[in-house]
C-alpha cells in the first residue's frame, strides 16, 4: 500500500498486471496529467507519446477533465471486479459492461502488424484521442479477466490495504501485497500482541 503523502514516483508497481497496478492507485492519481504520467513510468507511453497527450490535454482541458473521470470510473469498476474474483464472486454486470465498451471503442485503433515473433496487435493513430490511457488499462483488464491468471488474484490480508495482485507463488499462499510494506507490519502487530500477552501473564 502507499503510505499517505507519498507521490508518484514512490508508487510500487506489484500488482503483476497493468489493470490491478490501476486499481491499485486509489486516489494517488489527481488529473488527467497524472494519469498520463503514472502510463509514463509504468513504460506503457514514451515520452512522446505522453507528450501529444499533455498537447492534446491543454488544447481541450473540460474533455481532458471528463476522459480523467472516465477513467477513475474504470479504476473504481476494475477494482470492484477483481476483489470479487479474489474472493470466489461474480463482478457485478454493470461494471463488466463498463469494462467491454471502452475495450470495443478502442478496437478500431488497433491493427496487425509484424512483430519479431510473427505478427501481434499494435495502436494506430491513437495518440490524439484522450481515452487513450484508459483504452490501455481497459484492454489489460480484459486480458486478464478472459486468463486462467484471474484465478490467481488476490487482495492483501492487511486490514487497512486493499491492494490488488496476482499470485505467482507455486502454492498460492501469497498473502500480502508487499512483504516489506504490509507483511512487516502485520509481523510486527503479531510480535507486540505476544510481547502484551506474556507482560500480562507476568503481572498475575
Amino acid at each position: 500500500m502507499l503510505e499517505t503523502g507519498e507521490g508518484l514516483a514512490s508508487f510500487k508497481f506489484i500488482g503483476g498486471a497493468l489493470c490491478l497496478d490501476f486499481a491499485n492507485t486509489g486516489d494517488l492519481l489527481r488529473d488527467y496529467d497524472a494519469l498520463v504520467a503514472w502510463l509514463h513510468l509504468a513504460g506503457e507511453l514514451d515520452e512522446g507519446q505522453a507528450g501529444r497527450l499533455r498537447v492534446v490535454m491543454h488544447s481541450d482541458v473540460d474533455q481532458a477533465r471528463r476522459a480523467f473521470q472516465r477513467a477513475v470510473s474504470l479504476r473504481k469498476a476494475i477494482h470492484r471486479i477483481f476483489s470479487l474474483r479474489a474472493r470466489g464472486d461474480a463482478p457485478a454486470e454493470c461494471d463488466v459492461e463498463r469494462l467491454s465498451v471502452l475495450v470495443g471503442k478502442s478496437a478500431k485503433y488497433r491493427a496487425l502488424r509484424p512483430s519479431p515473433d510473427g505478427f501481434g496487435w499494435r495502436w494506430q493513430g491513437v495518440e490524439e484521442q484522450l481515452d487513450w490511457p484508459a483504452w490501455i488499462i481497459a484492454r489489460s483488464a480484459a486480458e486478464l479477466l478472459t486468463s486462467d491468471r484471474q484465478n490467481r488474484v488476490r487482495e492483501c490480508a492487511a486490514h487497512d490495504c486493499r491492494w490488488l495482485f496476482v499470485d505467482v507463488s507455486r502454492n498460492r499462499s501469497r498473502r500480502w501485497c508487499d512483504m516489506a510494506d504490509c507483511g512487516n507490519r502485520a509481523k510486527a502487530r503479531r510480535n507486540y500482541s505476544r510481547k502484551r500477552g506474556r507482560s500480562a501473564l507476568s503481572a498475575e
